[in-house]
């Protein structure tokens, strides 16, 4: 009888999984507080408006569910749509915090510094050659 198992995940690789699986639970979040507090945000002209905010909770959450799976299972596919995923993550989170939030942001260098650490982790994790062997196996 033959057994096909899975090499053991790399570390990088569960700590990718964990990060986008707190991402998932992040815009769940934010899809809950916005049908929660849709009428508040209503009332104060919340920008860009509550079913803005419900819905890309809605897109990132669901979004993620299957890449979360795709990177603990190792399949072939995750590496790509993760660093899709990263790049359009990235891009989203300035376009909303640049062009719909009115409010000027001190912490932008912070959160510029984290992105971009977070965007190269992502590149090693998933183009990291002892990392390959683990993708296309699940």
């Amino acid at each position: 009888m033959a057994v096909n198992r899975q090499p053991k995940r790399p570390l990088g690789v569960t700590l990718l999984a964990w990060f986008v699986l707190c991402l998932t639970a992040w815009n769940g979040l934010r899809l809950g507080a916005a049908i929660s507090f849709w009428n508040t945000l209503r009332q104060y002209d919340a920008l860009p408006g509550p079913l803005y905010i419900a819905a890309s909770g809605a897109v990132w959450c669901l979004a993620s569910l299957p890449l979360f799976w795709g990177l603990w299972r190792g399949k072939a596919w995750a590496r790509i749509i993760a660093i899709l995923a990263a790049i359009l993550y990235t891009s989203w989170y300035w376009f909303d915090r640049l062009a719909l939030q009115p409010v000027p942001h001190a912490n932008w260098p912070f959160a510029l510094s984290v992105n971009i650490l977070f965007l190269i982790f992502t590149l090693i994790v998933l183009l990291n050659p002892r990392n390959t062997s683990y993708f296309g196996s699940g």
